[in-house]
C-alpha cells in the first residue's frame, strides 16, 4: 500500500497453510466499512501494474513475484506444477493461481505485453519473461536450440504456449537487470 483515503481499514493476516507451497504467508486486507475510498497499490521494485479482469469461471496461473494484489471475489491459490514444467519454466515448483470474480492486479518489470493466440496457434516466450497466462492454455517448457546455445548465450529457457488463451509478458528480464546491476558496482564496497 502506498497510500489510501482515510476511511480505509488496513489488516495484517498469516496465512500458515501457505508456509508449506511456497506461498506469500503474510498480507494485507484492506476493507472499506464506512464507504467507498481510493487505495494506491505500489509494487516493490519499478513495475508496470495492470489490473487483470477474472470472472466466467476462467483460471488464470500468475508467474513467481507478479501477483500484487486482488479485489474481493479472487481466489488465490498455490499449486505444484510438474517437475519438468518447475526446472525450465522459470515459476518454481510452484504456481500462483486466481479464479473467482473480480480484479487481481498483476506487476512485471517493464511493460507488460499481451499476446492474444487462436486456437492451434504457437507462441515462444522466454521464461524470464512470463508474467500471467490463462491457465486452460496448453504449454510446455524446452530449450530452444542445442544444449550448448543455451549454455553459451544464456538464452534458451523457453515455453511453448498453444492457443487459444491470453499470454502476458514483461518486457524487461530479472536476471539480465540484476546482472547490470552488478556490473556497475551497485552494491558493492
Amino acid at each position: 500500500m502506498a497510500s489510501m483515503s482515510a476511511n480505509l481499514r488496513l489488516e495484517g493476516k498469516v496465512k500458515l497453510k501457505n508456509m508449506f507451497t511456497a506461498g506469500k504467508t503474510l498480507s494485507s486486507c484492506v476493507t472499506a466499512p464506512d464507504g467507498p475510498g481510493e487505495l494506491i497499490l505500489a509494487p516493490p521494485m519499478m513495475a508496470d501494474v495492470m489490473p487483470l479482469h477474472v470472472s466466467g469461471g476462467v483460471e488464470w496461473v500468475v508467474g513467481e513475484s507478479c501477483f500484487l494484489g486482488s479485489t474481493p471475489g479472487i481466489q488465490k491459490s498455490t499449486k505444484m506444477q510438474g517437475l519438468g514444467k518447475a526446472i525450465f519454466s522459470g515459476e518454481g515448483l510452484f504456481v500462483t493461481r486466481v479464479s473467482g470474480n473480480g480484479v487481481a492486479f498483476i506487476m512485471s518489470l517493464g511493460a507488460i505485453h499481451s499476446i492474444e493466440l487462436q486456437p492451434g496457434q504457437e507462441y515462444i516466450i522466454d521464461n524470464e519473461h512470463l508474467v500471467a497466462w490463462s491457465a486452460s492454455m496448453s504449454y510446455k517448457t524446452e530449450l530452444i536450440g542445442s544444449f550448448m546455445t543455451s549454455m553459451v548465450s544464456s538464452e534458451g529457457k523457453v515455453c511453448r504456449f498453444t492457443g487459444p488463451g491470453t499470454v502476458y509478458m514483461q518486457t524487461r528480464n530479472p536476471t539480465s537487470l540484476a546482472a547490470y546491476i552488478r556490473s556497475i558496482g551497485v552494491g558493492t564496497n
